[in-house]
């Protein structure tokens, strides 16, 4: 059993590998880098739905909000 700290430290290490094969295809628009990169952020996205315990809405704290409200 993991600790959230281990997790979140997990989630941290995985998005900086998205980020870096995201750079390798803004950097030479390679279709395996964007495959690569979309992989990794859904790994990324179960990741955090994990941590916070299947709750899928990251949003805020009313289920019917859709937007960040920027």
């Amino acid at each position: 059993m993991t600790t959230k700290l281990e997790q979140a430290e997990a989630i941290i290490t995985k998005v900086e590998q998205m980020r870096r094969w995201q750079k390798e295809y803004f950097a030479h628009r390679d279709a395996l880098a964007l495959r690569k990169a979309k992989q990794i952020e859904k790994e990324i996205d179960d990741m955090i739905t994990a941590y916070r315990g299947g709750n899928i809405n990251i949003i805020g704290d009313d289920p019917r909000q859709t937007t960040l409200g920027l």
